[in-house]
């Protein structure tokens, strides 16, 4: 998920899932997205004899890989019609799932990431009311996340915007043409 939640503290009452939840999971190669970079430096690092046995690599790259697999695979949202659920996919430690009211919802934002749109995921950013920012990562591109929260958000509190960063970037550039 991402950064500030926008609640304190997890309490401690388990939070049930409703059957009329619509569950959505990561994209299912996104457990190889998280760690690429710790990867290629492993890579590097063999490349230039730091790490001097290939069967020394392979065990590094399994010992990083095998926690984002299960965390990838254990990882849900749920969408119902007062609140969005995030459970996080941790293999170490029982939490979630977290509540994140659409009252509380001020702006939505949508982002691809470099190979987003190509590899199909995408990434919702929300901005809460009390400043707090969580970011759903690695969310299928099909899945049209934005308008379902726009949909239950109330509408005194509409987002302000539901533009993906690319598309700014390139409206800026556009009106940059246009004025030079």
């Amino acid at each position: 998920m991402a950064t500030n939640t926008p609640s304190e503290e997890p309490n401690n009452t388990k939070i049930e899932i409703p059957k009329d939840a619509i569950e959505i999971r990561e994209v299912q190669y996104s457990w190889l997205w998280r760690p690429i970079w710790g990867i290629v430096l492993l890579l590097i690092a063999f490349s230039f004899g730091m790490i001097p046995e290939p069967i020394s690599l392979s065990f590094l790259i399994v010992l990083i890989l095998v926690p984002y697999f299960f965390y990838a695979r254990r990882t849900r949202y749920y969408l119902t019609e007062e609140i969005l659920l995030y459970q996080p996919g941790y293999i170490w430690r029982k939490s979630g799932p977290y509540e994140l009211p659409y009252s509380r919802i001020q702006k939505t934002s949508l982002s691809f990431g470099l190979f987003g749109r190509a590899l199909g995921y995408q990434h919702v950013r929300l901005t809460f009311d009390n400043g707090a920012t969580a970011t759903l990562k690695f969310i299928p591109i099909d899945i049209d996340l934005i308008k379902h929260l726009n949909e239950r958000m109330p509408p005194d509190e509409a987002p302000t915007s539901t533009e993906s960063t690319s598309d700014v970037v390139e409206n800026q550039d556009q009106e940059d043409k246009n004025g030079a």
